[in-house]
């Protein structure tokens, strides 16, 4: 009989991509998880996994068992949600991988509503962008994450559920004086000839924009590159910078009266999701964190 927890291991290997980050992950020495994958190999009797590089890469056979295994880990997922929903407790720890629009947006007020309407929930939060974020919540290093749709989520569908939970707008921010800042809405190319801040650090936003503004004819000429919202938003109001920010951002960065915000049209948006794997959105922790965060969302809407 296939060991349940050695199969996981190489679920798990299949998504960080070495042994060194599994033993990590898993809290367990580099030797000790490469024994128990040499002895999934010797029950299956197949080679599983290849060394590639720093890495390794699965095998036909191994890829197909990794498949197979999500049957596996859906069903007990669903096994332990029925056994803590028999309970009716909501108190546990919940580990939340978000990335930083999300966690500057949305999850202060969330975790005020969880503090007052479920003090026995401690939440865990980790910043990650949205690709490490749905690797994280795949290989069950967060319960779940806050995730957008600027990126290929296709390879981890099989064990994931995502959840719709709001869309954020892109918003185009000025210097208050700026000659463009007494519109109601402006067309991207309205900003071809400025200087623009743009993060480069996060990699779905950062070719979102990119390829809007190609799209419009013009390549924008980047003079900042700041991964910090505060920051940005100075050297915009120093009046020598423009920039295209989440609107998630906007409302919690409390914008003054020295930047001016306008909509753009046609609208840039991106979706935002909740991934977890299957079945443990039924656990009542989890549960209840996913509503509170439907209820901020809702609210910022």
């Amino acid at each position: 009989m296939l060991d349940v927890n050695r199969l996981f291991l190489l679920h798990q290997l299949s998504l960080l991509g070495t042994i060194s980050r599994v033993a990590k992950s898993q809290g367990l020495t580099r030797p000790a998880v490469s024994q128990q994958l040499l002895k999934l190999e010797q029950e299956v009797g197949l080679v599983l996994f290849e060394r590639s590089g720093r890495g390794v890469q699965l095998t036909p056979a191994g890829k197909q068992l990794v498949e197979r295994s999500h049957e596996l880990f859906t069903l007990l997922e669903s096994m332990e949600a029925e056994v803590e929903a028999s309970s009716r407790r909501v108190s546990g720890q919940v580990r939340i991988g978000a990335f930083g629009s999300a966690v500057f947006g949305l999850l202060p007020l969330t975790l005020q509503r969880l503090h007052q309407e479920h003090p026995g929930i401690d939440i865990d939060v980790h910043e990650m962008e949205s690709p490490d974020g749905l690797r994280a919540a795949a290989a069950k290093q967060v319960d779940l994450a806050l995730v957008d749709d600027l990126m290929d989520r296709a390879a981890l569908i099989g064990s994931l559920q995502m959840l719709p939970l709001c869309v954020d707008e892109f918003l185009a921010v000025l210097p208050a004086q700026h000659p463009l800042a007494h519109n109601a809405q402006l067309k991207l190319a309205d900003l071809a000839q400025e200087r623009w801040d743009l993060n480069h650090a996060s990699l779905g936003y950062n070719l979102l924009l990119l390829n809007q503004c190609r799209a419009q004819g013009f390549e924008p000429k980047v003079r900042s590159n700041c991964r910090n919202l505060g920051a940005t938003l100075e050297l915009i109001k120093a009046g020598r910078l423009v920039s295209v920010l989440p609107a998630m951002n906007l409302r919690a960065a409390c914008v003054d009266v020295h930047l001016k915000v306008v909509r753009l049209v046609p609208p840039i948006t991106r979706q935002i999701f909740i991934a977890t794997v299957r079945e443990s959105s039924r656990r009542p922790v989890i549960a209840a964190v996913i509503a509170a965060l439907r209820e901020t969302a809702g609210h910022h809407s």
